[in-house]
């Protein structure tokens, strides 16, 4: 049975001086509380480290020059000691129950080497437990990245296994870790939401460009591994050009959007554009139109 004792969090932080302290207490006030919290700060040059040092008796705290978040996650696997190691970026928080309801989860299903939950940009509120577990497949990972990282609860042997986070791809770096460990370990998503994911303005995410140019990097990769056939691949590859470009389009970027689709017309994907259009964006836009709809009728 795994227990509350063989987690660590490792809580990631960047010139975050206004969420830090929240993030820091959502894991103190754990109903599960985990047997470590260590908090990497990657060369903040605000307050950040003043506000993380208000809980030096409950943490333990790492600095270091600013590397990105992989660097920053890393540092902080490799100094945890236990089995699974619980991620949190430091402008995201949890759900006082968070780590107990992955505990009851992962002690049903065993044979999990990852279990991230859902999340909400509101603070969460789960209702009754009902252990609601989606299995996440590679292919499935490789049309969207099913985990949003300060959900994820991991096995440090798997994570480490696979490589951890490739500062390379930073960005995608985490969509890149979940890649790698989907092709030998069991992954899987608790269909509740627990955290409470802050899209700051400032987030690497937003950098819309740098994403785009380092999830090319990261497709040719797994264009090389080989783990689907080719024309599924185009297809999938077809589909993440254009909904890039589309992002890049509603946030008025309409130069980024064109080069975009561009790239996409000269590319070895451009034959599978109409099946990316039929497959995956029209089916996406349609669900997103939808929830706005749902959420302005409530």
């Amino acid at each position: 049975m795994v227990s509350k004792d063989q987690i660590t969090v490792v809580i990631t932080s960047y010139n975050c001086e206004s969420t830090i302290g929240a993030a820091i207490a959502s894991t103190l006030s754990q109903t599960q509380r985990p047997s470590r919290i260590i908090v990497v700060d990657d060369g903040s040059t605000d307050g950040t480290v003043s506000e993380i040092l208000r809980f030096n008796n409950d943490i333990t705290l790492l600095q270091q020059p600013n590397g990105g978040p992989s660097a920053a996650r890393n540092r902080g696997v490799s100094e945890s000691q236990t089995e699974w190691i619980a991620l949190l970026d430091g402008d995201d928080l949890w759900h006082k129950d968070k780590l107990e309801r992955q505990l009851q989860t992962i002690n049903s299903y065993p044979q999990l080497d990852l279990l991230a939950t859902s999340w909400s940009r509101s603070d969460p509120a789960p209702g009754a437990f009902s252990m609601k577990l989606s299995r996440i497949s590679y292919v499935s990972l490789l049309v969207m990245n099913r985990f949003q990282t300060s959900t994820v609860l991991v096995k440090k042997t798997e994570l480490q296994r696979c490589g951890g986070f490739n500062s390379a791809l930073d960005s995608v770096e985490d969509w890149g870790a979940w890649l790698n460990l989907s092709r030998e370990s069991q992954l899987g998503i608790l269909e509740e939401p627990l955290v409470l994911y802050r899209d700051t303005a400032t987030g690497v995410s937003k950098d819309l460009s740098k994403f785009f140019d380092k999830m090319l990097i990261l497709l040719e990769q797994e264009r090389n591994a080989g783990l689907v056939n080719d024309n599924l691949f185009k297809t999938i590859a077809a589909w993440h050009y254009l909904r890039l470009s589309t992002a890049m389009a509603l946030e008025h970027h309409y130069q980024d959007a064109l080069k975009v689709v561009f790239k996409l017309l000269n590319s070895p994907y451009k034959r599978a554009t109409p099946s990316a259009l039929r497959q995956y964006l029209f089916p996406f836009l349609i669900d997103r139109v939808e929830r706005r709809r749902q959420l302005f009728t409530k």
